[in-house]
């Protein structure tokens, strides 16, 4: 997920698109409105998920037990 993430992030578009492809059901959830599929809010999700991979910086820890303390 990690080398996928960091694909999409240098502008991939097969990697941007197997994102939106793993996100699209929570996509596709969070786009009904009023008990309708509201296709302006899943295309303004998927961009606002896009704009998160492209702007997101993970922590430079060289040792994961750091976040646990």
């Amino acid at each position: 997920m990690r080398d996928l993430f960091d694909q999409a992030k240098g502008g991939n578009h097969e990697a941007i698109g197997a994102f939106l492809d793993i996100f699209k059901p929570i996509l596709y959830k969070s786009s009904i409105v009023n008990g309708y599929f509201n296709e302006d809010h899943f295309q303004e999700l998927s961009i606002k998920l896009i704009y998160c991979i492209k702007t997101f910086q993970f922590a430079n820890v060289s040792d994961i037990t750091a976040y646990f303390h």
